[in-house]
């Protein structure tokens, strides 16, 4: 046998040791918990948080654990994917009570790697039925680490769970802290609303903030009104016009991206019949 040949057997083989192992990793993946009512469309941000080192890959398989929400489709916008990654969502088409989320470099050498500590990975894009009860309907990872039978006389090992992939192609493992939906109902604001529409008009604090690149922000509308949400530089200068149209009293959320713009302190201003509201929130990059 030639030496050159032993070279490449020994590699592989190092290859499949190193696969089956798994390595220190401080990372977090988490799921938001966002409040809706019944009949509404959320939006549920997936983050990043803790990374102690560059990785070349994730992926978060997760279960909607309620027949009540339906995962229309997953963004990636705002998020922390580097140019020279690929984002997908498994399944591809109409998605069902589970939804796969993962970033894997294009194929080129060396590979890539993406070296941000923190920040939003995708967006769950999420209807609530109208006959949702109300309650708390959890988001959760996969995990599932267990031999199933091959048709012959042996098993083969099925594993799945939030993992990653680091520079050298290394097995890790981050953290999760899981999320989901808290659902009001009408009732839940007492009798003299039954319409369950807020009762005044306010502005809430963007979560999270400081924030690098997205944001969300939410706000109650008590009518129908048209609303207008613009961000503001330190200079008073605009920067962004999140929302310049009519909408339905109640509870909405809009995502805030601010990935082209640089870290500083901005405004952001909700204005509708019912009021004018600023708040401050900052930009860390």
């Amino acid at each position: 046998m030639k030496p050159n040949v032993k070279v490449v057997i020994w590699m592989m083989l190092l290859v499949l040791i190193v696969a089956t192992q798994t390595f220190a990793y401080t990372g977090i993946v988490s799921i938001d918990t966002v409040s809706a009512q019944a009949g509404q469309k959320i939006i549920v941000p997936i983050r990043l948080s803790n990374s102690d080192q560059p990785i070349s890959g994730i992926s978060i398989p997760l279960k909607i654990m309620s027949p009540y929400l339906t995962v229309d489709s997953v963004s990636f916008s705002g998020a922390v994917k580097p140019a020279d990654f690929v984002g997908y969502v498994y399944p591809t088409g109409a998605i069902g009570d589970t939804v796969e989320v993962t970033y894997s470099p294009s194929f080129t050498f060396p590979i890539p790697v993406m070296s941000v500590n923190s920040g939003l990975i995708a967006t769950l894009h999420i209807t609530v039925s109208s006959s949702t009860p109300a309650g708390f309907i959890p988001i959760d990872s996969i995990s599932i680490d267990t031999f199933i039978s091959d048709g012959g006389p042996s098993n083969v090992r099925y594993w799945k769970k939030v993992n990653a992939t680091d520079n050298l192609g290394n097995t890790i493992l981050p953290g999760f802290i899981g999320g989901g939906v808290q659902v009001r109902m009408p009732t839940d604001i007492g009798d003299d609303n039954p319409n369950g529409l807020p009762t005044g008009f306010g502005l809430s604090q963007n979560y999270p903030n400081p924030f690098n690149p997205a944001t969300l922000i939410e706000f109650a509308l008590p009518k129908t009104g048209n609303v207008r949400l613009e961000v503001f530089n330190i200079l008073g200068q605009s920067v962004s016009i999140l929302i310049d149209r009519k909408l339905e009293a109640g509870h909405h959320q809009v995502e805030f991206d601010a990935s082209k713009l640089p870290s500083g302190v901005y405004f952001y201003r909700l204005s509708h019949l019912s009021g004018v509201e600023t708040k401050k929130m900052t930009l860390v990059k």
